[in-house]
């Protein structure tokens, strides 16, 4: 019995128990929150954007803020047309970050147009299938999209054409060495007369002219032994591949000679394939090389965030519109106050301030102005980099600091040059080549080899003393005469014309066969009545003659003076008309206030500095001044309060230029 009612007890006591657990049901389950959020009242939430769990759970931003990067801020009141999206205010419209909505992205090489993604291609380029295409060089789209050139064939100005091999041009269709084809002698189409061969893009006839010293006959043809590459100074003298013959030597073609002697390039570029071509290691990582839309002016870009080269090259933002991963978006200048800065002011105190009152100072990021007529990384304009091994100056252009030729006054391909030399006689790159000769430029148009004065046969031949072309090519005199001044005479004891090893001198002015064959005259002296002398005065000797001084030829050949400038014998050079100028490489200068020349000719002040009285100082920001060549600020300088060497006491303050 007793056994009985401990049974009933335990029954009822594991049944109490079940009935309590049953009540209580399954134990809570934590959220598990990811990435940046975190648990707050039992819901994952980002303290950085959560108004109400703002920086930490629990703290609330009031009705009139918002959360950002977990700190209360005052709500943004955006523009008409904008939208308060995380970022800031922006156009749906046409931002490509919040296209259409906030957060929604347009993909890379998409730009956001009326709210919607969309392809936008550069100018000269066409949207195929989705890709931006060059119609005028794309191999598989030529001229139209689909349009594939076949094998062997390139795409050029939209037309398929044939690939020549190296050194070869292709004319109607044929690949052709236009050095030494007949009918394509220089060029497509140019035919040379029956009897005639091509040597070197010239046509010329099998005759040995004799009389020309720069010309030899080999195994029985005619060759000019200043620039045969197999016949280099002398027969069978062959020159190296990649070599050019120079005036009878054999010199690597380079930047000194590239595809022709004497044809140099410029800093920022290199000779390849016999031409001067823009390297492509000239910019810093990250900058592309962009051509202005001028077509002269290279500079280096951030495709990303240049508003004027945006996406690509010359793609420029319509203004004050900036760029953003290379889409035009945004705007240029951030907010300053309740106003937008133009590009010469910075934002101080919450105010537009002018940079300067010269133009050339902008605000080109980081709220600062650089002189944009100066500064490497803003030459020209805000993110115009002037590529490695250029400087920027003269008037915001990119040039070569140790140019060859020499420095001059004209921008030419990166460089400054002077126009009137043999290399740019009229304008930039408009080299003197006569009969395949650098030959001389005066008054800035080319003359022929004064010495050689005529083309013969594809060489230069002196017509005025050649026995086989005498006068004219192939006028050749008789036996036992001698070509005098274009004309064949008999030669006697009163002819001064000798035979001098390989050809007839005039021995009584020659230079190099004075009185005598091979009597040289000294440097700066010249040959009259077969004697040796130096130029009467106010005279100049050039290639062996003294020539008078005149207004084209002021104590140099083809030294022409400036219209504010006359021809000085004292001074042997030009004299400028206003005595406070200076002549320098075909200009009068003001040394004084000039900073290309600030001094002395030649002597540039540095990117930071201008130039006054003759020596350089540097260029102050908006509110300071120069005292000792210093730039301070006489509002807050102890030592120059309200001006230039006005020092404050001990313990004292300079307040709006009043020692305190």
């Amino acid at each position: 019995m007793r056994k009985f009612r401990w049974m009933i007890l335990l029954t009822v006591l594991i049944g109490f128990v079940q009935l309590r657990c049953a009540n209580q049901g399954p134990p809570p389950v934590t959220p598990q929150c990811s990435g940046e959020e975190v648990l707050c009242n039992e819901t994952c939430t980002s303290t950085k954007t959560d108004v109400n769990h703002c920086g930490a759970c629990g703290t609330s931003c009031s009705a009139n803020e918002i959360c950002k990067d977990g700190a209360c801020e005052p709500k943004t009141t955006c523009a008409t047309g904008q939208a308060q999206c995380k970022s800031g205010c922006t156009d749906l419209q046409t931002d490509a970050n919040h296209c259409g909505t906030c957060g929604t992205a347009c993909s890379p090489g998409q730009s956001c147009v009326k709210g919607q993604c969309k392809l936008v291609c550069p100018p000269g380029q066409t949207n195929c299938s989705g890709q931006c295409i060059d119609l005028q060089t794309d191999t598989q789209h030529c001229g139209a999209c689909g349009k594939a050139c076949g094998a062997g064939r390139v795409c050029l100005q939209s037309k398929c054409v044939v690939v020549c091999a190296t050194g070869q041009s292709n004319c109607s269709g044929q690949c052709v060495d236009t050095q030494t084809n007949t009918s394509h002698c220089g060029g497509c189409g140019k035919t040379c007369s029956t009897g005639q061969t091509c040597n070197q893009g010239q046509c010329s006839s099998p005759t040995h002219h004799s009389g020309n010293c720069f010309t030899i006959q080999c195994k029985g043809v005619c060759i000019n032994q200043k620039q045969d590459t197999k016949n280099c100074g002398g027969c069978g003298l062959v020159c190296k591949s990649g070599e050019l013959c120079c005036g009878g030597e054999c010199v690597p073609e380079n930047n000194d000679n590239c595809g022709r002697c004497q044809n140099r390039c410029f800093g920022h570029q290199v000779c390849q394939q016999g031409k001067c071509v823009t390297r492509t290691d000239i910019c810093p990582t990250g900058l592309t090389l962009c051509k202005g839309s001028s077509g002269t002016q290279w500079r280096c870009v951030d495709l990303k965030t240049n508003s004027a080269h945006c996406g690509s090259c010359n793609n420029a933002c319509p203004n004050s519109i900036g760029c953003s991963n290379g889409v035009c978006s945004g705007f240029r200048y951030p907010v300053c106050g309740n106003s937008r800065c133009d590009e010469d002011e910075t934002c101080q105190s919450n105010s537009c301030r002018s940079c300067s009152s010269s133009s050339q100072f902008r605000n080109c990021g980081n709220n600062k102005c650089v002189d944009t007529l100066s500064d490497n990384a803003n030459c020209g304009g805000c993110g115009l980099q002037c590529p490695n091994g250029l400087k920027c100056g003269l008037l915001g252009h990119c040039y070569d600091p140790t140019p060859s030729p020499g420095y001059g006054p004209t921008y030419c391909e990166g460089a400054y040059i002077h126009i009137g030399s043999s290399e740019n006689c009229s304008r930039c790159r408009d080299a003197c080549y006569f009969c395949g000769e650098l030959t001389y430029c005066n008054n800035n148009a080319c003359l022929p080899n004064q010495t050689y004065s005529a083309c013969c046969g594809g060489f230069l031949t002196n017509v005025y003393s050649d026995r086989n072309n005498c006068g004219a090519c192939n006028n050749q005199c008789a036996s036992g005469k001698a070509c005098v001044q274009g004309s064949c005479i008999t030669s006697g004891a009163t002819n001064p014309w000798t035979w001098c090893t390989k050809q007839w001198a005039d021995v009584s002015r020659d230079v190099f066969h004075c009185g005598a064959c091979h009597n040289r005259c000294p440097d700066g002296q010249y040959c009259v009545n077969r004697t040796c002398q130096v130029c009467p005065k106010d005279q100049y000797l050039w290639q062996g003659r003294c020539y008078p001084v005149d207004k084209n030829n002021c104590w140099g050949r083809g030294v022409v003076c400036p219209s504010n400038a006359s021809c000085s014998n004292s001074q042997k050079g030009c004299l400028c008309s206003d005595r406070s100028l200076s002549y320098c490489r075909g200009f009068c200068i003001d040394f004084q206030n000039d900073r290309n020349h600030c001094g002395g000719c030649g002597k540039a002040c540095p990117a930071d500095s201008l130039c006054s009285s003759g020596s350089c100082f540097k260029v102050c920001n908006s509110g300071q001044i120069v005292c000792n060549k210093i730039c301070v600020n006489p509002n807050t300088d102890t030592k120059n309060c309200g001006g230039c060497g006005r020092a404050c006491g001990t313990a004292q303050l300079c307040v709006n230029g009043n020692c305190q």
